[in-house]
């Protein structure tokens, strides 16, 4: 009889920290039905883990002791050499490492994700991996060119965390490197798995025989169907997480929201009629130069019931899809072409002196 890990989240957050002070990227697959609490589940570990480097970069003595009994103690480093990594980590990245802002690192595209992918030290919710690296469409060029990042740029040391409805839904390749799947069963459980390490197969996390195990099972009750997972080659254990507050909830709702309803559809070329007549308003009005500033195109946006971020990459998008010259929004500004026109005035002035 298999017994049971229960994991508590503070083990799956000291788990990845660790391997992230490893200096090995973590690229965990969050998968379950819609509605179960994927996406809360990665809210949650990215800012706990954020949280946890936050601590660690300001010298908490608590956290860096933890760690360092943990990660560098077994491999001889001693404390003041563990200290000095830690300032050559908060001196080598732009922001503090691994820092955490939902409205940054909540990613939907394709662009989105190459962007992330060329960080260091970043934490990224691919919300919609399946959109992303989806296994039917490995013929196309973008998927080729992320499943190639992701795997030149694994000494990155980032934390991904990519939020599918099946993980065997996604390439190959991408599922190979995947250092942990967790399945959300339902709503605050989820299923450990992590890949086998052999030397002698070409898939460490068993399709096959895993499939096989579950088969057997299909249509039984909730409880058996538990106990099922214990039998999984790849399992590992379970582990709870609680719901959201209603703040937070509000606040991730909206990010999603909004960038789903700018960016996302576009991405997979969904319009909404609704959606679609005031961007094509606010692009025309942009490429006619009746857009006077940012301040005025931000206002504009907000009025035709837009947010303000996304709707400035969708237009940079389009600009480059119409293949204009130029991609750059100031440059169709009212203000932009006055200056322009004010120094082209003053240059024709002074060649006929």
């Amino acid at each position: 009889m298999v017994v049971a890990v229960r994991f508590s989240l503070k083990w799956v957050i000291e788990t990845i920290v660790a391997t992230l002070l490893n200096r090995f990227d973590f690229f965990c697959v969050v998968s379950g039905d819609r509605g179960t609490g994927k996406s809360t589940f990665s809210y949650i570990i990215a800012r706990r883990v954020s949280r946890e480097f936050k601590k660690l970069c300001s010298f908490d003595k608590d956290t860096f002791e933890r760690y360092y009994k943990m990660v560098k103690e077994p491999k001889g480093i001693s404390r003041e050499q563990f200290a000095q990594e830690i300032i050559t980590m908060n001196e080598n990245t732009k922001h503090r490492p691994y820092k955490f802002n939902v409205g940054r690192d909540l990613i939907y595209t394709q662009d989105e994700t190459q962007k992330f992918l060329q960080k260091r030290k970043s934490i990224g919710i691919l919300d919609e991996m399946i959109n992303i690296t989806f296994s039917r469409d490995f013929y196309q060029e973008k998927q080729k060119e992320i499943i190639k990042q992701i795997n030149l740029n694994r000494d990155h040391n980032n934390l991904i965390l990519a939020c599918v409805p099946k993980f065997y839904s996604i390439d190959t390749q991408v599922r190979n490197i995947s250092r942990m799947h967790i399945f959300i069963a339902e709503r605050g459980t989820g299923i450990v798995m992590t890949p086998n390490k052999l030397v002698t197969s070409k898939d460490p996390w068993d399709t096959k025989i895993n499939e096989q195990i579950e088969r057997k099972w299909v249509g039984k009750n909730k409880n058996t169907r538990k106990r099922v997972y214990t039998r999984l080659t790849t399992f590992r254990g379970f582990v709870k997480f609680p719901a959201l507050s209603e703040k937070a909830e509000a606040k991730y709702q909206k990010v999603k929201d909004d960038k789903r309803n700018i960016i996302a559809k576009e991405e997979m070329n969904i319009e909404e009629k609704k959606k679609q007549e005031p961007f094509e308003k606010l692009y025309s009005a942009l490429l006619n130069n009746e857009i006077a500033n940012i301040k005025f195109l931000e206002g504009m946006a907000i009025g035709l019931g837009f947010e303000p971020e996304a709707v400035k990459v969708k237009l940079r998008r389009r600009l480059k899809k119409d293949k204009k010259i130029s991609t750059g929004l100031t440059d169709y500004f009212a203000s932009t072409i006055r200056k322009q026109r004010k120094e082209d005035d003053m240059l024709f002035s002074k060649t006929l002196e």
